[in-house]
């Protein structure tokens, strides 16, 4: 029978323990990773979707909006067949029936 000495036995054990978790950390982090690298896309497109839905939305809304607007301008026959007939009075009742502040440029 050999004789270890304690130095060496504890030495020994302490590596073990050492490589042992090593081992454990590194399996967690693979896993932990290949599930992230699983959802994270999903995540990221879903939330890009919804952020281009949300500015499309938006943007047609106020596209929506303008043509009402002109829409009702032409029915107060403010808008006549060779365009704006009085453009205050187009601009008045924008700024009449906008439940937002509106900027209209009317190019001549």
């Amino acid at each position: 029978m050999k004789t270890v000495s304690i130095r060496r036995s504890l030495l020994t054990n302490i590596l073990r323990v050492i490589v042992l978790l090593g081992g454990v950390i590194i399996t967690t982090a693979f896993l932990n990773t290949r599930q992230l690298v699983e959802v994270l896309p999903e995540s990221l497109i879903s939330k890009t979707l919804d952020q281009i839905e949300g500015r499309l939305t938006h943007f047609y809304q106020l596209i929506m909006h303008e043509l009402l607007l002109t829409n009702a301008a032409g029915d107060i026959r403010i808008i006549g067949s060779g365009g704006f007939k009085n453009t205050q009075s187009y601009i008045y009742s924008i700024e009449q029936t906008a439940s937002a502040n509106i900027l209209v440029i009317i190019g001549g």
